[in-house]
């Protein structure tokens, strides 16, 4: 169950970090590779 929760937590958080990214535009597209990067190493 514990397994279960991380995982809808982790999704949570990169559909989070989606939305914020595409609100910013083209400005997104910039640092779009750089979140992703930091957000894979640390969730």
């Amino acid at each position: 169950m514990l397994k279960n929760g991380d995982s809808q937590m982790r999704f949570e958080i990169m559909f989070t970090f989606e939305h914020i990214i595409n609100g910013l535009g083209s400005a997104g597209n910039n640092i779009h590779r750089e979140i992703f990067k930091l957000a894979k190493t640390y969730i």
